[in-house]
């Protein structure tokens, strides 16, 4: 896959076009994006998102604390339609029950167990966005869009070992992602008291997060289990597989 569209005040921003699925398919360019919070971007890359790139939707996984704290880009919200899916991005039980190493995975198992309302609900308006570009965002773009994006991935039969790389990319941005974060009353407060590995995006976090996502039966039975049709599983891969 390479990216062909950049947005320069977003450090984890990338187009899922190019993706191959396992039946000889390949996700779109320019349907769906995943990010960092886009409405932290200057304004003319709002207008570059909305005006260029033609991003008519945007699914906000930040918590409403979150949302509270750094609200919505002016000109993004009335540039495109804002659908908020809020999914707690602090510490849960898993970081204190898993081992070290199993930290990450576990939680993003309990987002499916604590959340799955948020996860289908955003899945469901990828499929349902008829027109335009989706972006799918949180703060970093890491966890909780990542567990979104690979419900999307897996649902439409993208090959795992690129799943994985999709989520490993996020690697590159982390170091100035973790400035942003330090620097930010909003979240300086988990950086200092969660384990590092938190903060990590290594490819073995995903895979074994698939793994313990196949043991439920994949995204495609997770997400019917939790309210989405297989018709509506249908326009997913109809809206982003070509």
């Amino acid at each position: 896959m390479t990216d062909i569209r950049v947005v320069r005040s977003l450090v984890n921003f990338r187009d899922l076009g190019g993706l191959s699925t396992v039946d000889g398919g390949v996700l779109r360019p320019g349907v769906l994006y995943r990010s960092d919070n886009p409405h932290l971007a200057t304004d003319e890359d709002v207008r570059l998102l909305t005006a260029e790139y033609g991003v008519t939707d945007v699914i906000d996984l930040r918590s409403q604390r979150e949302l509270d704290a750094e609200g919505w880009h002016a000109g993004l919200s009335a540039g495109a339609r804002v659908h908020h899916f809020p999914i707690a991005g602090g510490a849960g039980n898993a970081v204190e029950a898993a081992p070290t190493g199993e930290r990450l995975a576990a939680r993003y198992l309990e987002y499916l167990d604590d959340h799955g309302d948020s996860v289908a609900g955003a899945v469901a308006t990828v499929a349902s966005a008829t027109e335009g570009a989706v972006v799918v965002h949180c703060r970093v773009g890491k966890d909780r869009t990542g567990v979104v994006i690979a419900m999307i991935l897996d649902a439409l039969g993208v090959r795992e070992e690129d799943i994985v790389a999709d989520f490993a990319r996020t690697t590159a941005g982390m170091k100035q992602i973790m400035a942003q974060l330090r620097a930010s009353p909003t979240y300086a407060a988990n950086v200092s008291r969660l384990p590092e590995e938190m903060y990590r995006s290594d490819a073995p976090t995903m895979s074994a997060f698939l793994a313990k996502l196949r043991d439920r039966g994949g995204a495609v039975r997770w997400l019917t289990e939790h309210g989405m049709s297989a018709s509506a599983v249908g326009a997913l891969k109809e809206r982003l597989v070509g």
